[in-house]
């Protein structure tokens, strides 16, 4: 609209596309190879979005998702065993040992006189202790409501029962969709990064516990952790923290907050993450299946308090705890690093240079062809070895847990 009230046509140019920085310095292909190139990567990707041919048929595919596997194993693997390391040893062993070697119960607190002047002269306050209201535990309100379930061993199992139900169904779930091919839209979802992403967590949140219950010491609710029983199997000398491996099973004190509410509500986590691209584009599945987490987690977290292993505050405090330093991780870590993104271009110059590829747009058959498959025998002996160790480690934690190993 011009001063006098008139329209006038301006006509204007769209500036030429902003070349992407390449990831390499080479000689850039032609705008015609380009979208060649686009166009190929684009048709493969939808071509293996549709519904029906969502699993992986063929050998070379299997043997395209192996290698992107390894590629990201090879740069992980050194961080995984210093976790589980840490998980193994000093979670296991050492700290919960160090909280048992701090607990006190309540007859700690009474002074021996007083146990002369109630119970008769020369009386230990640790015989008469499940003579104390509420067995010698602190107040809880579901414990209370639950009375009789501590005295029931089918009650006693419940909580790992449950616990091991829960986390099998889920990474049955999440290793089987491993062989899914990627949705429209979404990238593909590697084992290699739900490890990384789920040991880097659990990591957190068990390093977190020891700041919560080896300076703040609450009394055992448990049976074991009330009278002469854990009077005589508590650590001794602080020494027996680094050595004595056999307190553990037996120890009192790592109340706050529950270590197994920790590792339900992380693999529930992972799949809060990875359910929506594993089971694309079964939405409603996926759906139900959150829903149903929900509520099997708590019956989980309120049987945990009902036999007395843990308070209310403990399991509370530990789904809370867990489902913070999830998001967090979430939001400052971003979205899990694609195969390509490995690849150096020392590694591979020569061939970059002569096909003039553009890493961060191929897919992982593409990944595959230009590593020309190498590392996919390697990342399946891995993968199975990672996923034939982790099912016996749930099943072994669930033996120990019962009493049946």
């Amino acid at each position: 609209i011009t001063t006098s009230g008139g329209l006038r046509r301006l006509s204007f140019e769209c500036p030429p596309p902003i070349p992407a920085t390449p990831m390499f310095d080479v000689e850039a292909p032609t705008d015609d190879e380009a979208q060649v190139q686009s166009c190929e990567v684009r048709e493969l990707r939808k071509g293996d979005a549709t519904p029906n041919e969502r699993w992986y048929s063929s050998f070379d595919a299997m043997r395209a998702r192996f290698v992107c596997e390894w590629i990201i194993i090879k740069h992980r693997v050194l961080e995984w065993m210093l976790e589980i390391g840490f998980l193994l040893y000093l979670n296991a062993f050492v700290v919960r040992t160090w909280a048992f070697y701090n607990h006190a119960q309540i007859m700690d607190y009474i002074p021996a006189e007083w146990c002369s002047k109630i119970w008769g002269e020369g009386a230990n306050c640790h015989d008469h202790a499940h003579e104390l209201v509420n067995g010698g535990a602190l107040n809880d309100v579901f414990q209370h409501a639950f009375e009789g379930a501590a005295s029931s061993e089918a009650m006693k199992l419940a909580p790992e029962i449950l616990e091991i139900s829960i986390i099998l169904a889920v990474s049955c779930i999440l290793i089987v969709c491993m062989f899914r091919r990627p949705a429209p839209g979404k990238a593909p979802v590697y084992f290699a990064n739900i490890t990384t992403r789920l040991l880097r967590l659990v990591t957190l949140v068990y390093g977190l516990r020891p700041l919560f219950f080896l300076f703040t010491v609450l009394p055992g609710p448990a049976e074991k952790c009330v009278g002469v029983e854990e009077l005589m199997n508590r650590p001794t000398s602080f020494q027996q923290v680094f050595t004595d491996t056999s307190k553990s099973g037996v120890n009192c004190g790592d109340l706050i907050y529950s270590g197994h509410v920790a590792a339900l509500v992380s693999i529930i986590s992972c799949f809060y993450e990875y359910g929506d691209a594993t089971l694309a584009p079964h939405r409603q599945l996926n759906m139900a299946i959150r829903l149903l987490l929900i509520p099997a987690t708590c019956v989980q977290m309120l049987c945990i308090v009902a036999v007395r292993n843990h308070y209310t505050v403990d399991v509370t405090a530990a789904a809370l705890v867990t489902m913070a330093c999830w998001r967090l991780y979430h939001f400052e870590m971003g979205p899990d690093p694609q195969p390509a993104s490995f690849l150096k271009a020392k590694d591979y110059e020569a061939k970059v240079t002569k096909e003039g590829l553009v890493l961060h747009e191929m897919d992982e058959q593409h990944v595959a062809e230009f590593c020309e498959y190498k590392g996919a025998y390697f990342g399946a002996v891995v993968f199975g070895g990672v996923v034939i160790a982790y099912s016996f480690a749930v099943v072994g934690t669930f033996l120990a847990m019962t009493g049946m190993l």
